[in-house]
């Protein structure tokens, strides 16, 4: 039966889910279930924020670049933008996505 075998996740937002390498492989791993990782670090980005959403201050933080970058990102629809008033917000699950997927 033929397994689909990745690289291996070697990123440091996922340390709970890096797996020791194994003797004499060289960095082949089986497919890790993105959606999981997406969903772990939405919880993780949720507690330590204590909110589901994100502004573009919060935003500047978490991809530690400046607030025009991220105006940027917002106009090119990597994700899904909310405006309430004049702020444009985005999930805690779709800034989650996007740092996985990028």
């Amino acid at each position: 039966m033929l397994r689909r075998m990745y690289k291996k996740y070697e990123g440091t937002l996922f340390n709970g889910h890096k797996q020791d390498k194994p003797k004499g492989s060289n960095d082949i791993y089986e497919a890790v279930d993105v959606n999981k990782l997406i969903n772990d670090h939405a919880r993780l980005l949720i507690e330590r924020y204590n909110t589901v959403c994100f502004d573009v201050k919060q935003m500047q933080e978490i991809l530690n670049v400046g607030e025009s970058n991220v105006y940027e990102l917002l106009k090119t629809g990597c994700f899904p933008v909310k405006t309430i008033g004049k702020r444009k917000v985005v999930s805690a699950f779709a800034l989650a996505a996007f740092l996985i997927k990028a």
